[in-house]
């Protein structure tokens, strides 16, 4: 295998795993943000909300006190959808819409604005955002107008489309980087092809072929030695 070759394999398999580790990492950062974007209040503006009230749990591993948080947010919900009232458009302030915490048990522990109920049925739960603390589920944010959370099949989609683009900017990138490399293991491998040809003549009988000694200091040297070598050579040729 030739010298050219090695050098473009290798260079193939760093770009490759590069790639592969750049893909990956870009694949689970997406993922992370896609299922906090639709399912932990980003449709509706919260993700703030969200994040405040679980520091809050894991500073004082309680609720009570939270209502303070739930006081005048900007809530946006989505044109025509919601759950509970439909057709919901615009900014509606915490108080409007009837933020509250509620436990897993479904016991509303704190809230802004009216509240008219002090539990939640299982099925309003299921409207409501998850309170998470080192992975479990602490509580619940919940509003009486309803938030909009898609089905997990709309998170698939969108994970399928950005696999989809991920694996073309991948393909363009991998087939750039090979054309450079390409490139690269060309003019790393031509003093060494200039120096074969060389010593080619030379072995043929003509001692004057002398080659560049420019170049990373490794293929410098070798080129002043080979220069040495065919001097030395050409002036016992000529003393003889």
């Amino acid at each position: 295998m030739s010298l050219r070759m090695r050098f473009l394999l290798s260079f193939a398999l760093v770009i490759a795993v590069l790639l592969l580790g750049i893909s990956l990492s870009m694949r689970s950062s997406a993922q992370a943000e896609v299922h906090a974007y639709l399912f932990r209040g980003g449709l509706m503006g919260m993700e703030d909300l969200v994040s405040d009230l679980e520091a809050y749990y894991r500073e004082h591993g309680t609720w009570e006190g939270a209502d303070v948080l739930l006081e005048n947010q900007n809530v946006q919900t989505p044109v025509g959808q919601g759950q509970g009232h439909q057709g919901l458009s615009g900014n509606q302030t915490g108080g409007s819409r009837g933020l509250s915490v509620v436990q897993i048990d479904g016991i509303i522990a704190a809230g802004a604005g009216k509240i008219e109920q002090l539990s939640l049925t299982t099925d309003e739960l299921e409207s409501a955002i998850p309170l998470t603390n080192n992975k479990q589920t602490v509580g619940y944010l919940y509003s009486q107008t309803g938030f909009y959370l898609p089905d997990q099949s709309l998170e698939e989609d969108i994970l399928a489309r950005l696999d989809t683009a991920l694996r073309s900017a991948a393909l363009i990138s991998g087939a750039v980087a090979l054309a450079l490399a390409l490139l690269l293991a060309y003019f790393l491998s031509r003093p060494i092809r200039l120096l074969t040809g060389a010593a080619v003549n030379m072995a043929k009988g003509d001692l004057s072929q002398r080659v560049e000694t420019k170049g990373p200091q490794e293929l410098a040297s070798l080129g002043k030695a080979f220069n040495h070598m065919a001097a030395s050579l050409e002036q016992t040729e000529a003393t003889r």
